[in-house]
């Protein structure tokens, strides 16, 4: 009876181990970016996962931020934001581009957020450049992946990587 107990929980814990019960297994992250041609803005949503984020940003402030918790710190925003637009740089016809913060959201499951940015006075899109660094101070297979509708409608990806953080795409 107790081989068997401790034979079960051997299995259960060896499953839990491996199957990324507690770590997600891949390091991604998802930007949709959508040029609004009658309000002349550009919205982003960045998606990163709250574990990923908070380590980065210890890493480089020795901040621990307790995000989507009742501990959450109260300068929670100003980090993220900072950590964002330091790793997020937006090139419009080789124009740098200021990002303003909109606000911050958290998946159900409260393991990502979803941090909202736009830029204001986008007119005449010619061309867009995305260096995107986002976590690869933590990981050397992190893949960042970008969605853009630009001017008309049209569509484009970008997947950043290590050792490809800039992508550019002319209209």
């Amino acid at each position: 009876m107790i081989q068997k107990r401790n034979l079960f929980l051997l299995f259960f814990f060896t499953t839990i181990l491996f199957s990324g019960f507690y770590l997600h297994p891949f390091h991604v992250s998802k930007s949709d970016i959508k040029y609004n041609e009658s309000q002349k803005t550009i919205e982003i949503a960045i998606h990163i996962f709250i574990d990923d984020l908070e380590a980065s940003i210890k890493k480089q402030s020795g901040e621990k931020l307790y995000l989507a918790t009742p501990k959450e710190a109260s300068k929670s925003n100003d980090w993220v934001s900072d950590y964002v637009q330091n790793n997020f740089k937006l090139k419009i016809n080789g124009t740098s581009t200021i990002l303003d913060f909109v606000g911050k959201d958290y998946s159900e499951d409260k393991l990502a957020i979803w941090c909202y940015f736009e830029a204001k006075n986008i007119q005449n899109i010619k061309e867009i450049t995305l260096k995107n660094t986002i976590l690869f101070d933590l990981y050397d297979d992190q893949k960042n992946i970008v969605h853009i509708i630009g001017p008309n409608n049209q569509k484009i990806h970008f997947l950043h990587q290590i050792d490809r953080p800039i992508e550019s795409k002319k209209f």
